[in-house]
C-alpha cells in the first residue's frame, strides 16, 4: 500500500514538469530491490536483489546494453510439536535455506514518452543464470518416560546443490529524469521464462526443468537509478 501511495505521489508531480527529450549517450543503471515475509511457521524469507547494466542509446527509443543481477535469499522455518494424549513424543525441527544466483547478458529497452520528463519503457534481458542451494536442517526429539527422565536425540543434515540455466525476462517500467541526464526508475518483472541446462540434484538422463511465470506485482517492484554520459 506504501508503495502504491508513493507511485500515485509522484506520477502527480511528474504530470506537472516542463517538455524534456531522452539524452542520447551511453548510460548506466542500478537497481535495487528487497522483501521481509513472514511464514506461519514463525520464520521468514528474506530477500535482496541488485542489478546494474550498462546501455547505449541507439536513438531516442531504443537501447542496447549488458546487464548483471545477484540475487539473494534466505528462508527460515521452525516447526515444534508437543506430546499428544497417545504418547509422550514430542520435537522441534529447523530449516534454514540460502539460494544465491548471478545472471549476466544483453538487454534491449524500448522508451515510449508520456509527458514532460516521464518516460514510460519496456524491457527484455536474456541471460545465463548460475545458482547455488544450500540447506540445512536440525531436529530434536523428546521422549519423556520411564523412571530416567527424558530422552533426547538430535539430528543435522546439511544439503548443497548448484544449477545452471537460460532465462528470460520481460520487465514494464517508467523513468522520470530530475536533471537532463540523470533519471530515477521503477521497474516489475512480469514474464520469466527459465530453461534449465544442469543441476547437481538431477540425474544426467531426467530432462531438465522448463519454467514460465507470469506475474505484475508491485511487491516485486525494483527502484533504481540512471546517469547519461
Amino acid at each position: 500500500m506504501k508503495r502504491l501511495i508513493l507511485l500515485a505521489g509522484s506520477l502527480l508531480a511528474m504530470f506537472q514538469v516542463a517538455a524534456q527529450e531522452l539524452p542520447k549517450s551511453f548510460f548506466v543503471s542500478a537497481g535495487i530491490g528487497g522483501s521481509i515475509q513472514q511464514n506461519d511457521q514463525g520464520g521468514s524469507t528474506k530477500s535482496f536483489q541488485i542489478s546494474p547494466s550498462v546501455n547505449y542509446l541507439l536513438n531516442e527509443r531504443w537501447s542496447l546494453g549488458l546487464f548483471l543481477e545477484h540475487n539473494r535469499q534466505t528462508t527460515e522455518t521452525k516447526m515444534t510439536s508437543l506430546p499428544g494424549s497417545g504418547g509422550y513424543y514430542g520435537g522441534s525441527r529447523t530449516y534454514e535455506i540460502k539460494n544465491r544466483s548471478w545472471t549476466a547478458g544483453p538487454q534491449v529497452r524500448y522508451y515510449q514518452p508520456i509527458v514532460s520528463k516521464l518516460f514510460i519503457f519496456g524491457e527484455t534481458q536474456a541471460g545465463f543464470r548460475a545458482e547455488s542451494v544450500e540447506i540445512k536442517e536440525s531436529s530434536t526429539i523428546y521422549y519423556y518416560g520411564g523412571l530416567n527422565g527424558p530422552v533426547i536425540g538430535s539430528e543435522k543434515l546439511n544439503a548443497e546443490s548448484e544449477a545452471t540455466s537460460v532465462q528470460v525476462n520481460v520487465s514494464p517500467g517508467l523513468v522520470y529524469f530530475i536533471k537532463p541526464r540523470f533519471g530515477i526508475e521503477l521497474k516489475a518483472n512480469m514474464l520469466n521464462y527459465n530453461h534449465g541446462l544442469k543441476n547437481s540434484m538431477t540425474p544426467d538422463e531426467d530432462t531438465e526443468s522448463k519454467n514460465f511465470n507470469a506475474e505484475l506485482s508491485l511487491s516485486k517492484a525494483k527502484f533504481g537509478a540512471s546517469f547519461y554520459f
